[in-house]
């Protein structure tokens, strides 16, 4: 790169100078001393411009820049990269141009342009080249790509079809769950100042500074979905079938029913490959009436999601390196094995819609803290929600408290007003209730670092707003609070105003109910969103 930068600099006076330029020498350090003072110098007092694409490192633009006299004659040099921390690092006082995506008119006349250059273009080829066009999602790379492969096809409609039927549909990814299992494949190792959380998150911003991830769904400034473009994505398949002996990513599209409308057979998935040395399994694609007696055979797992009718799980404490547990359970009476305290790698455990979690026993409440790693815990119910519990697992982050499925479609209560004037007709109105989630959001205090938690209450008619009661507990370390079928007064917000982190507030199914809020003085001083949905409250007096 230095000799290239040379050679456009200064002069070529003789075939011999350039040669003695070229020659080998022992001291090579020395030799490119050589070259960039004598680059310096024919720079010096003179003004240029320089144009240095596709840098790459900060390590080698630290290099080439010294090079560049700022003699302040009017001097510029511009520098293109796809690395985002280079162009910062290049000039940090002022922000970089950022190229935008390309619409569909410009993505096909780039396409035209390579593939026809100033021919004429066929008529017959407009429509599906444009469409082949849009699915490059303006990427110019990916359109060349594309146009490379075109060019060596023969020009009909029916290949230009074929191509274009080889873009696959968009499909967003979970940042969350991306992460997980990136920590489950042992891709990423915690520092001393890091959690691997952490480190993954930095990991997923970098692969998005140089294009090679695209940033989807945003909420609240964070990341919530991306995709792989299309290009991207065949690469890594390809990628994966040159590493991996099997491909496994037709395997949910296997027949894994006995017949047509039988249960699910485990024993058919599990027949095709050697698990052994499985460290990811995702099945929640399929319903098994029982947990898979196979599953316990695979003790190397780290990440488990599955969906099952079982009311008692088997054992789980040999699955020492488990790091993610996802259940979709389908019974009011699923509970989780005792020896759930005895898995130490456990950073992550999602059940859904709920499931009884057991207090750790006396003998492993002693060896605290039990679950040290654990960051989600969600859904488990107000009963499980005790000191011992929340003693056992001093770093979670986000809490998930669940008595009852939570609708995906809004629900009507047409008789919701009736909630407060009402209360001595609700079979579940006792103070034993009250006393449960006293205990529950004074329990809080337990957990220093929850920064997260959801509450969701019992379907109506059976619920009376016992938690209205004890909502100035709420630890003030909290930053997201979601709240579902809790029908708490609006009186209630004037408790959840007051924490100061607080910077997310979804209130959800009937969350408060009652037709007014009214005016509160001060509060909220952090909060960035507030989500009122499926409720029957008509105004909102704070606002004026």
């Amino acid at each position: 790169m230095l000799l290239d930068l040379f050679y456009q600099v200064v002069p070529r006076i003789n075939e011999i100078n350039q040669e003695s330029y070229k020659q080998p020498v022992y001291q090579e350090e020395i030799y490119q001393e050589n070259i960039a003072d004598r680059l310096q110098k024919s720079l010096k007092r003179k003004r240029f411009l320089i144009v240095v694409d596709d840098m790459w490192s900060t390590a080698a633009w630290d290099n080439m820049s010294r090079l560049f006299p700022d003699d302040d004659n009017g001097s510029r040099v511009i520098l293109t990269s796809r690395l985002i921390d280079v162009i910062t690092h290049a000039n940090p006082d002022r922000q970089p141009h950022r190229l935008n995506f390309q619409n569909n008119d410009e993505g096909w006349e780039l396409l035209c342009q390579k593939l026809f250059g100033k021919r004429v273009r066929p008529s017959e080829f407009e429509e599906i080249g444009r469409s082949i066009a849009e699915k490059c999602q303006g990427l110019p790379l990916a359109i060349v790509v594309v146009a490379g492969h075109l060019s060596k096809m023969s020009k009909t409609p029916d290949c230009w079809n074929t191509v274009a039927e080889t873009f696959p549909e968009d499909f967003e990814i979970p940042v969350s769950k991306l992460i997980r299992l990136w920590i489950a494949e042992g891709f990423l190792n915690a520092t001393a100042l890091m959690t691997v959380e952490k480190i993954a998150d930095e990991c997923l911003k970098d692969l998005i500074g140089r294009s090679l991830v695209l940033a989807e769904k945003w909420s609240n400034g964070k990341l919530k979905t991306c995709k792989l473009h299309d290009i991207m994505r065949d690469f890594c398949l390809e990628e994966a079938k040159r590493q991996l002996s099997t491909c496994l990513e037709a395997l949910p599209q296997c027949s894994i029913r006995k017949r047509n409308n039988s249960s699910a057979s485990s024993y058919s998935i599990f027949s095709y490959i050697d698990f052994k040395l499985l460290r990811v399994l995702d099945i929640t694609f399929q319903h098994f009436p029982r947990f898979p007696n196979e599953i316990m055979q695979l003790v190397n797992l780290r990440y488990l999601a599955l969906a099952t009718g079982s009311d008692f799980f088997p054992p789980v404490s040999q699955f020492w390196s488990l790091q993610t547990l996802i259940l979709h359970v389908y019974s009011s009476d699923s509970t989780l094995p005792r020896d759930i305290w005895k898995m130490p790698n456990l950073r992550y455990l999602h059940v859904k819609p709920s499931i009884c979690l057991p207090s750790p026993t006396k003998e492993e409440h002693n060896n605290s803290p039990v679950l040290s790693n654990l960051q989600t815990l969600a859904n488990i119910t107000l009963s499980d929600c005790t000191k011992d519990v929340f003693s056992s697992i001093p770093n979670l982050k986000k809490l998930g408290i669940c008595e009852t499925v939570e609708y995906t479609y809004p629900v009507h209560i047409p008789w919701s007003n009736f909630l407060y004037t009402s209360e001595n007709l609700w079979p579940y109105c006792s103070e034993s209730v009250s006393a449960l989630w006293s205990d529950c959001i004074r329990s809080l205090a337990l957990l220093p670092q929850l920064e997260a938690l959801k509450i969701v209450g019992l379907k109506p008619p059976v619920q009376v707003p016992k938690l209205s009661l004890h909502l100035d507990a709420l630890p003030e370390n909290l930053k997201k609070l979601t709240l579902s079928f809790t029908y708490l007064p609006w009186e209630s917000m004037s408790s959840l105003c007051r924490l100061p982190n607080l910077e997310v507030l979804k209130l959800k199914n009937y969350a408060f109910t009652g037709p007014k809020w009214e005016h509160i003085e001060e509060g909220f001083v952090s909060l960035k969103l507030l989500l009122i949905e499926v409720s029957d409250f008509r105004g909102m007096e704070c606002l004026k």
